[in-house]
Order: structure tokens, then C-alpha cells, then sequence
């Protein structure tokens, strides 16, 4: 559910804290003295907790987008170009590269199907041919990226 709070405290963790329907919400970087639209994820007897709504797609019926994963010092974007099975697929980076990537153990639940957007880590050796799938994004977040302009490097490549 998406409500519009005010953000009148500041928790122990640094969460903002606002008041609602006789609630307490911590939202998760929220600062003093703001209202800003939240997601409410999970309610308890007296206290929920909350994300704030940075984008665009609907999840009953309004818009939201949570926390968008940006690639960090040495990932990339990338499209899936090719699934090669074992784990393994062709993924065309923003560089212009293409990478023979594979999805870690720890990302094995990960459903990967060719044209989705990912974000991959090229291996310390060998990294023009090579990388490690870090995140997959889904549909609405793959749309928030796109509107924002992260994404101008892959649309020239394709």
C-alpha cells in the first residue's frame, strides 16, 4: 500500500519515523520534516515499516518502484544476448563487449531469460570475455532506468 507521510522523528537506527492511522512507521532514509510517499512493506501491532516510492510501475494499483540496484566501481549493464545453458549466457555490455557470463551458487534461483537487463562483474582475469551475473532487474525497474538515462549506452549497442 502507498500512503503519503510526514516524517516528524528520526529513529535509533537513523530511520525516519512518522505517525498513521494510529501507527508508527519507520521509513528506511527518510530525513526530518518531509512528506514523502511511502510503501508500506510490513505491519506489526503498533509499528510498520516503509520504503519510500522512487518510481513508476503499479503494485496494487499505484505507482512504485523501491530501491533501484546501480552498478557499482567495476559492473556494467548488460543484455542477455544468448542463454548457453549450465548457468552460463552471452551478455552484451554497455562497454560493447560481449561477455560469456555465469549466475553465481548464491544466485542460482535467479530466472534469467534472454533480453533482461542485468548487471554483471567482470573476473578480475580475462574480464573482456568474462563476468559474473550480480543483479537482475524486473520489468518496472528495468522502466525507471530507462527514463532516467541509465540505459542510453545499451540502446545505441542493440
Amino acid at each position: 500500500m502507498v500512503v503519503e507521510l510526514e516524517i516528524t522523528a528520526k529513529g535509533q537506527r537513523g530511520d525516519g519515523l512518522g505517525h498513521i492511522w494510529g501507527y508508527t512507521v519507520f521509513v528506511t532514509g527518510a530525513g526530518i520534516g518531509t512528506t514523502t510517499k511511502v510503501h508500506v512493506d510490513n505491519v506489526r501491532e503498533r509499528n510498520a515499516w516503509a520504503s519510500p516510492v522512487v518510481g513508476g510501475v503499479s503494485r496494487d494499483g499505484e505507482e512504485y518502484v523501491s530501491r533501484v540496484y546501480l552498478p557499482k566501481d567495476n559492473e556494467l549493464f548488460g543484455i542477455v544476448v544468448q542463454r548457453l545453458g549450465f548457468k552460463r549466457m552471452y551478455v552484451l555490455c554497455e562497454d560493447g563487449k560481449t561477455r560469456v557470463t555465469r549466475t553465481p551458487g548464491r544466485k542460482r534461483r535467479l530466472w534469467i531469460r534472454e533480453g533482461n537487463t542485468i548487471v554483471i562483474q567482470p573476473w578480475p582475469v580475462q574480464a573482456d570475455k568474462k563476468a559474473d551475473i550480480v543483479h537482475k532487474y524486473r520489468k518496472a525497474e528495468e522502466d525507471w532506468l530507462r527514463r532516467n538515462g541509465y540505459l542510453d549506452k545499451l540502446q545505441g549497442l542493440e
